[in-house]
C-alpha cells in the first residue's frame, strides 16, 4: 500500500525528468574523453575504481564530522574538518 503511494508521488514529479536529462548530458560532455573514462575504470591498475571512491567519501565525511565535533576544545582542527570534508566531495564527484 505504501509503496504504491511512494511510486505514484515519484512518478508524478515529471520536472524531474528534464533535470535528470539536463544533467545527464553534462555528465556524458565531461565523461565522453576516453583517457578520463579509462582512468576512472581504472584500467591502468587493472581493476575498476569504484569501488575505492566510494568508500573515500565515507571516510572522510565520517572524519570531517570527528575533527568538526573536537573544535570546541581544539580550535585548531576546524581546518582540518573543512579539507576532509572537501576532499569527501571531491572524491565523490568522481564516484558519480
Amino acid at each position: 500500500m505504501i509503496r504504491r503511494l511512494v511510486n505514484r508521488f515519484f512518478d508524478a514529479q515529471t520536472w524531474a525528468d528534464d533535470v535528470g536529462e539536463t544533467t545527464q548530458k553534462i555528465i556524458h560532455a565531461i565523461y565522453r574523453p576516453a583517457a578520463l573514462r579509462d582512468l576512472l575504470h581504472g584500467v591502468w591498475l587493472g581493476h575498476p575504481l569504484h569501488p575505492l571512491l566510494t568508500d573515500v567519501p565515507v571516510g572522510a565525511f565520517t572524519a570531517g564530522l570527528l575533527l568538526d565535533l573536537l573544535t570546541g576544545p581544539y580550535p585548531g582542527l576546524h581546518e582540518g574538518a573543512n579539507l576532509v570534508t572537501f576532499a569527501g566531495f571531491v572524491v565523490m564527484a568522481a564516484a558519480i
